[in-house]
């Protein structure tokens, strides 16, 4: 009875529940194996990804084993087989839009594994019948038809005939020329990566598919946003514009009619700010007339008749500090006596503002015992008013004009820059100083006083 009652009363929300649980369960796991499957796609797609990446700039090519490398680097003939001294091929490779090159000193790869019974066997399928140890390395080549072991399948079914695919890094026509180092070669196909690419692709692709399941109405909203998004784009719009207009919907004709609309405004409002700019321009134009009116009525006087008349330039003079110098000098003359290193010698310093064509006529450039050419001396009788102001006499020499001294420049440097400078320009002569007669005083008699 109470199993009766609870079947009958209680048992429909047991049952509700139950199913609720275990769809909220079977939701997990397909949500789980989904997530699984994204992971496992994007690791294998990332790691096929970066391999492509790698390989990008690989030459693809064709390979095959041509010869012993014993056989190729032999100078004399010797009895027996290369192989049984050394183990070593050199390899053909072929690739396209390259000539056909060596690769030296190459040996294929193995692998330790317990099916063989030397413990090793070839990494790569295409050289599947080889010896498995180098000791047996005349086994490579079968003496009866002259093949090496990657292209047994000519003669044996169960082996692989070659050539096989292989690829390396592009290298210039010199390299080529040389031979390629054994590990610059790779064996395989470089596009195999593409495809492990296009596997984790699809797992991934999959797995958001299968996650995406669990709630099929999650696609609705996409679905409802791609169909809105359609009714405003401008492919309806031009899809309406070419249907003609008794075939056209209410929302056709309304995109139409929405869309000319759009236009007018736009060219009323061009029109709109044109004539406005036009207006602004005008209004400028006034008040920039009415500003010149103003001026010419108003403002009738000049420049002079305001601030008076100019002031006259006064023509630049090269006058020297007798003391102190511009902050604090007390007097400004045309010459002055500076320090001379020796005090037997005196030197002034001219301010020559005008030209003065007589001063090649009374200077006089001499040379030592040596050949080397002296400052220039004063052998004549300057003008009277130039000796009188400025104190030049015969027996000064000129050793310095403007920036020049002597003895760096040259006595005859000195006297043509004394004759071309630009005026005012400033010289230096050095003379014997002038003998001073000392001032005799009468003493006064004893007893008397000295005013």
């Amino acid at each position: 009875k109470e199993s009766q009652f609870a079947a009958g009363v209680g048992g429909p929300r047991r049952v509700h529940g139950v199913a609720m649980k275990c769809g909220c369960t079977w939701a997990r796991v397909v949500i789980a194996i989904g997530v699984f499957l994204i992971l496992v796609g994007g690791i294998v797609g990332g790691i096929a990804g970066q391999e492509l990446l790698r390989l990008q700039h690989v030459v693809q090519a064709k390979c095959s084993i041509a010869g012993f490398q014993a056989d190729m680097e032999r100078e004399v003939v010797i009895a027996g087989r290369t192989c049984e001294r050394s183990c070593g091929f050199y390899v053909s490779v072929v690739a396209e839009g390259q000539p056909p090159f060596y690769v030296l000193n190459w040996m294929p790869e193995y692998q330790e594994s317990y099916h063989s019974s030397t413990g090793f066997i070839a990494t790569h399928e295409h050289f599947a019948c080889c010896p498995t140890s180098a000791e047996d390395c005349c086994g490579f080549e079968s003496e009866s038809t002259g093949l090496f072991c990657d292209n047994f399948g000519v003669t044996q079914a169960e082996c692989p005939a070659g050539p096989w695919p292989c690829y390396f890094e592009p290298l210039g026509d010199d390299q080529l020329a040389l031979g390629l180092p054994a590990s610059a070669l790779f064996v395989g196909d470089s596009t195999e990566k593409l495809t492990q690419a296009y596997i984790g692709f699809i797992i991934i692709c999959v797995g958001f598919l299968e996650c995406l399941c669990v709630r099929p109405s999650i696609f609705v909203y996409p679905c409802f946003c791609i169909w809105q998004a359609f009714f405003g784009s401008g492919l309806y719009l031009r899809l309406a514009k070419k249907m003609p207009r008794a075939v056209r919907t209410t929302g056709m004709q309304l995109a139409v009619e929405t869309d000319a609309a759009i236009r007018i405004q736009r060219i009323m409002r061009r029109l709109k700010l044109q004539a406005r700019f036009r207006a602004v321009i005008l209004d400028c134009g006034q008040t920039l007339e009415k500003e010149r009116r103003f001026r010419a009525n108003v403002l009738p006087m000049s420049h002079e008749q305001l601030y008076g008349p100019k002031p006259k330039r006064v023509p630049a003079q090269n006058l020297l500090y007798d003391t102190g110098d511009a902050a604090t000098f007390r007097r400004v003359v045309h010459a002055r006596v500076v320090d001379s290193p020796d005090p037997a010698l005196q030197r002034i310093e001219v301010s020559l503002t005008k030209q003065a064509t007589w001063l090649s006529q009374i200077l006089r450039v001499g040379r030592d015992k040596l050949g080397r050419e002296l400052a220039p001396e004063v052998v004549g009788q300057p003008p009277r008013a130039f000796a009188e102001v400025y104190g030049i006499r015969a027996g000064h020499r000129l050793i310095g004009v403007g920036s020049l001294e002597w003895p760096q420049a040259s006595g005859t440097q000195l006297l043509r820059a004394a004759g071309e400078a630009r005026r005012p320009v400033v010289l230096l002569f050095e003379g014997p100083a002038p003998e001073v007669e000392p001032i005799n005083r009468l003493m006064p008699p004893p007893g008397t006083l000295v005013p």
